[in-house]
């Protein structure tokens, strides 16, 4: 039986996340190119995620 240890499983949520994150952000800013609102579009999207990611992750670091 394969089970994941604390530490593996961990290391591979965070790349998963990672990868995920990432794959998500390329895909918006793509599509805000393509929708015409220029190459500097893609960089106001990436701004909102992030800001979107620091909201989520607030109540995270209130608890360490």
């Amino acid at each position: 039986m394969n089970t994941v240890t604390a530490a593996g499983g961990g290391t591979a949520l965070n790349q998963t996340a990672s990868n995920a994150a990432n794959s998500i952000g390329a895909g918006l800013g793509g599509r805000a190119i393509a929708a015409g609102h220029g190459y500097l579009s893609a960089a106001w999207v990436g701004a909102g995620l992030g800001a979107v990611g620091l909201v989520l992750a607030a109540p995270a670091f209130r608890l360490d």
